[in-house]
């Protein structure tokens, strides 16, 4: 029991006073954490990431801001001793007091930091799209603008061919997008294509789908097909040396006199 008189009152009253503070100051470095998530994440590329990112990211820029603010408010409220009045001296006497707890901290801290780092040095989106080079495989445009006049490559899905020799028809074309790296940073590039009809009227864009055939170390992959205006994902891991992706165009209703241009408004790598 405490009577009006009992010095204990006095610190009881502030440690109660103190408990509503603590638990606001939790609060705000858990919204803090968040807001600086939720920027990081929209600033990072789209592409390539996934829900655990989101998650882990959330966890590591919340676990650090929590222990750093833990650490800080032991280090403030802990009494040093006269000869010890200095932030390193009494984060010396919290360790001391309290092992367990600041070492649990610590690795929480260092965890996290250590993912962080990991992530965006490592497993981070990388836009590349102002350095890739798109070049024709036939004709360059004689004006210097970017490549056109990508003509259909297929019939029934199947690559046109030469009559006798089996040989790709002359009469497609193709584009080589070259990708920076030697080899590229990511195992994976992902491309937002976009069609264009330079005739005024048709509607060869709504039937086309793109093709994608990735090169890595000269040898030709598996293609990726798409379409204009839709992200297309393609794998180019694994390689030593450069890559490059061709780009063709497979018309749906098999139309020769369908000719089309291609740009790519956006590239990225990513894992």
């Amino acid at each position: 029991m405490t009577g009006p008189g009992d010095p204990a009152l006095p610190a009881l009253a502030a440690e109660r006073s103190a408990q509503p503070r603590s638990r606001r100051g939790d609060l705000t470095i858990f919204v803090a954490g968040g807001v600086v998530c939720v920027v990081a994440f929209v600033l990072e590329p789209s592409d390539g990431r996934s829900t655990i990112d989101a998650a882990a990211m959330l966890l590591s820029y919340v676990s650090i801001c929590l222990a750093v603010r833990q650490g800080v408010q032991e280090i403030q409220t802990h009494r040093a001793g006269d000869d010890a009045p200095g932030w390193w001296s009494r984060f010396v006497a919290v360790l001391a007091a309290r092992p367990r707890s600041t070492v649990a901290g610590l690795v929480v801290i260092l965890a996290a930091a250590t993912y962080l780092t990991w992530y965006y040095t490592s497993a981070s989106s990388i836009p590349v799209t102002g350095d890739i080079r798109v070049t024709a495989e036939s004709a360059e445009p004689a004006d210097g603008g970017p490549p056109a006049g990508l003509t259909d490559c297929y019939v029934d899905g199947e690559r046109r061919t030469e009559e006798g020799t089996g040989a790709p028809a002359a009469v497609c074309t193709q584009l080589r997008i070259s990708l920076p790296g030697d080899p590229p940073q990511r195992g994976h590039v992902t491309f937002l294509p976009v069609l264009h009809n330079p005739a005024a009227t048709g509607s060869c864009v709504a039937g086309a789908e793109i093709v994608l055939t990735p090169v890595v170390d000269n040898v030709p992959r598996a293609a990726v097909r798409g379409s204009s205006g839709r992200p297309v994902d393609v794998p180019i891991g694994g390689g030593t040396s450069a890559v490059h992706v061709l780009a063709e165009v497979d018309q749906r209703h098999d139309d020769l006199a369908c000719s089309v241009s291609l740009t790519v408004t956006r590239a990225v790598l990513h894992d």
